[in-house]
């Protein structure tokens, strides 16, 4: 955050993220064997993405993931060969960002 005020938009979408705490204990959890499937697949189509835009392998390369929230996509790209220096991640909320930080390691 920047220092300035909460404004209406701010507030919206903090009030939205409240409510999928509950999901993220349950449906979204790291231990639904649902969401690691969905997780895996979206891994599968991001290389293929990327492989077909011709900017795989990602060594060398500086990824920026907005809206990065526990910093789950942080920690592919570096099991994929990205350097932890070469990885960044913004989120409106404080809290995500203090999340990720804690479950993404250099």
């Amino acid at each position: 955050m920047t220092g300035e005020p909460p404004n209406e938009e701010t507030e919206r979408i903090r009030a939205v993220y409240q409510g999928y705490r509950a999901l993220a204990e349950s449906k979204w959890s790291r231990t639904n064997a649902g969401n690691l499937a969905m997780v895996r697949e979206r891994n599968a189509v991001i290389v293929r993405m990327l492989r077909a835009a011709g900017i795989w392998p990602l060594e060398g390369r500086r990824i920026l993931d907005v809206g990065c929230g526990g910093g789950d996509l942080l920690s592919f790209f570096q099991s994929q060969g990205t350097l932890p220096g070469d990885l960044f991640g913004v989120d409106l909320l404080p809290e995500r960002i203090d999340e990720a930080r804690r479950n993404f390691r250099e």
